[in-house]
């Protein structure tokens, strides 16, 4: 089967990458990844079709949270003196919600297997930031600025596939010529077959965020996360300290770098479970946990890498990069 394959879902063109068990792809709008699997099982609840996908991007999939993860609330900020007010796409609550390119056209830049580059644009010779070998693929977006968030910037997502599972990094660059604050995350849904009740849900944190209309009241209270879900329902930010393990018939390991909150989410149908990594809490624009400010020409980069277990085997190696800013 060949590494790399073009197609569509609906009117989006999908990028498909596949190496030894693993399989993954994404689409063009939002950089969104639809699907992972690995060994033939799917690990990522996936949207129903193209028009669910446009219409409700963070129901299903993994979408990319960029520039703020989660909340800013009322859709209102303050930096450098200056009040913005974002698009308010949460309309219930009042809120802006998940960052800005969520529903963008994203720009395959290349391909890679191993050291192997497949450019599609001149002068932009980005690499893959795996330590290791890894084969797949690296989507872009220019920002150019909005009203709400007059901040240009350049984004870009890795999804690749390993040895050990799927690896994904997110990176931002300023540019430019002031500061701009950001925030980054991903909205990923993981399905393990059964019950959502039987599967257990296992990390260790600093503590949890207290909320209020889910946004954070700036206290934090101790909190563990362990053991089999039942009828418990979460929609919780959690200052991650380790690695999270999902676990059924069949299990993942989620190990972050660079990505200190966790947020976790059971959707009203409960068929799947939402385990967000983000640089910074709900709000952070506004109560300044995790806020990154970066300064022209410099970047904020994370990543975090899902590696897949049967249930007998022991949890495999911990392999991935960390959060920079430069």
């Amino acid at each position: 089967m060949p590494a790399f394959e073009r197609g569509s879902f609906g009117p989006f063109k999908a990028y498909t990458v596949t190496e030894g068990k693993g399989k993954l792809t994404a689409v063009e709008r939002g950089a969104q990844l639809i699907s992972f699997s690995w060994s033939d099982k799917e690990f990522i609840w996936a949207h129903r079709d193209a028009s669910a996908l446009a219409q409700a991007p963070f129901s299903a999939g993994s979408a990319v949270l960029i520039p703020f993860a989660n909340r800013v609330k009322g859709g209102r900020f303050t930096f450098s003196g200056r009040v913005y007010s974002l698009p308010v796409n949460e309309p219930s609550r009042g809120n802006a919600i998940h960052g800005l390119l969520y529903d963008k056209p994203w720009q395959l830049i290349c391909e890679f297997r191993g050291n192997d580059y497949l450019y599609f644009f001149t002068g932009e010779e980005v690499r893959s930031a795996y330590p290791g070998r890894a084969t797949g693929l690296i989507l872009a977006h220019d920002f150019e600025g909005v009203e709400g968030y007059p901040f240009p910037f350049r984004a870009w997502v890795e999804y690749s596939i390993t040895d050990h599972g799927l690896f994904v990094n997110l990176s931002v660059e300023n540019r430019g010529r002031s500061e701009m604050p950001v925030t980054m995350g991903t909205h990923p849904y993981y399905v393990l077959g059964g019950d959502l009740k039987e599967w257990t849900l296992e990390f260790k944190s600093k503590g949890k965020l207290v909320t209020k209309d889910l946004i954070p009241t700036g206290e934090v209270v101790d909190a563990e996360v362990s053991g089999k879900l039942d009828e418990r329902s979460f929609d919780d930010c959690y200052l991650l300290d380790g690695d999270v393990v999902l676990r059924n018939a069949v299990g993942l390991r989620i190990i972050a770098k660079g990505f200190p909150y966790l947020q976790v989410y059971t959707p009203p149908s409960r068929a799947a479970i939402a385990v967000e990594p983000m640089t910074g809490a709900p709000d952070a624009f506004n109560n300044g946990m995790g806020l990154a400010v970066l300064k022209p020409g410099s970047s904020l980069s994370a990543s975090y890498e899902v590696v897949p277990f049967e249930r007998r085997d022991q949890m495999l190696s911990n392999t991935s990069r960390s959060s920079s800013v430069s």
